[in-house]
């Protein structure tokens, strides 16, 4: 049995570099492949045995040199994604139950794609690390908790807003102070300010000044949050301020709204997000105009020729039935014309008949004879 602990052991010490050990449940998911292995010399000679191991455990040492390769040191955040993916790939190892070489070939299989899964977990982690601040939008002071991989002691990084300069002097100097006292953002021992302190921490805290320009009775919005307040461990509110009034607004909320703003509020309004430890890691300025809404707006339109909308919606009104008007549709009707064509017509033909019949009347009476006296 303690053989069997000591080789545990040695194995873990052996892997401590990949981080993996320094969260608890990666130190019972290792301890679970060391158990794995060991069992297999129930299952085989001495020397297939040893073969196993061998060969067990140098599948999995690719992965703890990968990791020891990119990273010493990363946020418990991170180990505990490394970890999960790691206990996901020991799990489907032991569950499958297999032994020999059908037991190695699962062993290589998994932890190659353990190596896949894990890369752009490392990969994202290194871009969030500090002194990189990609999304810090180049103000604010952070304070990350980080584990150093080959002692599993937890060590706190500075990352502070603006130029190098700025980073470099926190590194040397992480003494910051309070309304209370004056400690250190690392050790969060008692120190001693450096030279400057007050003013570089103002540099750095520092995201700039915004100028918002309003109508009188719109709604106005503040804001004063960051992406990166989500790795704040410690808890923080928002201290909102106007001008030099000594009455400040303390609240959770990430900005504060003036609902239908009157001119009287214009001003310069002062957001500073402090942790609750009494440090301050961001600053925003507003300068606020709020101008007063003219009553009548008049458009003046030069050379500008009245339109009318495609389809108008123009009321009907309609009159009573004695009173409703007669309209007179004009249509082209041929019927009188007709009517007096065929008269004349008819007249014409009754005359030529009427002569016909006088010139053959009078020439039968010039034909008869006359009669004696």
């Amino acid at each position: 049995m303690m053989w069997h602990s000591a080789l545990i052991t040695s194995v873990l010490v052996a892997s401590c570099l990949s981080c993996i050990p320094c969260d608890k449940e990666g130190k019972k998911a290792m301890e679970k492949y060391t158990i794995l292995i060991q069992d297999q010399i129930l299952e085989e000679t001495l020397s297939g045995y040893l073969s196993i191991k061998n060969m067990a455990y140098a599948a999995q040492n690719q992965i703890m040199d990968y990791l020891n390769n990119e990273v010493r040191m990363m946020d418990k955040y991170t180990i505990s994604d490394v970890v999960s993916e790691y206990k996901k790939s020991v799990d489907i190892i032991a569950g499958l139950e297999f032994t020999g070489i059908h037991l190695l070939n699962v062993i290589q299989l998994q932890f190659q794609k353990l190596q896949e899964r894990i890369k752009p977990i490392i990969e994202e982690a290194e871009n969030r690390k500090c002194p990189n601040k990609q999304d810090f939008d180049n103000c604010g002071l952070l304070v990350e908790n980080y584990i150093q991989c080959d002692t599993c002691e937890e060590q706190k990084i500075i990352c502070a807003g603006g130029p190098p300069s700025n980073q470099e002097y926190f590194e040397q100097c992480s003494c910051v102070c309070t309304k209370h006292t004056c400690f250190d953002l690392k050790t969060e021992y008692e120190c001693t300010p450096c030279k400057d302190h007050a003013y570089n921490l103002e540099k750095v805290i520092d995201c700039g000044e915004k100028s918002k320009v309003i109508a009188e009775n719109e709604d106005l919005i503040l804001e004063c949050q960051h992406d990166w307040y989500a790795k704040l461990e410690d808890g923080f509110k928002n201290h909102f301020h106007k001008n030099a009034d000594p009455d400040i607004i303390v609240t959770d909320e990430a900005n504060i709204e003036f609902r239908g703003i009157q001119k009287h509020e214009s001003g310069k309004y002062t957001c500073i997000t402090v942790l609750n430890s009494g440090v301050p890691v961001a600053k925003h300025v507003y300068n606020v105009k709020v101008k007063e809404r003219p009553e009548n707006v008049v458009e003046e339109h030069y050379l500008t020729l009245p339109t009318l909308p495609e389809e108008l919606d123009l009321p009907v009104f309609e009159l009573p039935t004695d009173e409703q008007p007669v309209i007179h549709h004009h249509q082209h009707n041929n019927t009188p014309f007709l009517a007096i064509c065929g008269a004349v017509f008819i007249t014409l033909i009754l005359i030529s008949a009427i002569c016909i019949f006088i010139f053959w009347w009078r020439k039968k009476r010039t034909t008869q004879p006359q009669e004696k006296v």
